[in-house]
């Protein structure tokens, strides 16, 4: 089967489960770091489709951050959750294809965000934050951020 079959139809794993969870209980520390505070909400599993309506893929997980100070707009989030990063361009053309399919649908500034256990040198952390894609470490064990 192609690539493409193989990773749109691939199942997640009770390991990645447990990464969302732990990524929805941490959003408010995860966008806290680089926003002040505010109200984050959040949807999982959102729909990417493409103009033909076929869909290309599920975002895990869509933060949509509205501060608490009227002046200032919200912003939108799209995470995808890798327990194990083992390619961060691969990672990054999802993220930035789901950007693209819900920059309409969400109307508001987006950030892409890579949550995993694993651990990221600075060069990575460097080209994916000029990407507008942030990369965030959890603790496998208490889901705390490192």
């Amino acid at each position: 089967m192609s690539k493409f079959h193989d990773e749109f139809f691939h199942r997640g794993t009770p390991e990645h489960d447990r990464l969302v969870l732990q990524t929805i209980a941490a959003r408010n520390e995860i966008v806290s770091f680089i926003f002040d505070e505010g109200v984050v909400e959040y949807q999982t599993e959102v729909i990417c489709k493409g103009r033909n309506g076929f869909i290309i893929g599920y975002a895990d997980i869509v933060f949509q951050y509205t501060p608490i100070n009227e002046d200032a707009k919200g912003v939108a989030f799209i995470v995808e959750c890798k327990p194990t990063l083992n390619s961060w361009g691969d990672t990054l053309r999802q993220l930035k294809t789901y950007m693209d399919l819900l920059r309409f649908k969400l109307n508001m500034e987006q950030f892409g965000l890579i949550i995993t256990y694993s651990t990221v040198d600075t060069e990575t952390i460097g080209v994916l934050l000029h990407e507008n894609v942030g990369l965030r470490t959890l603790d496998r064990e208490t889901g705390k951020l490192l």
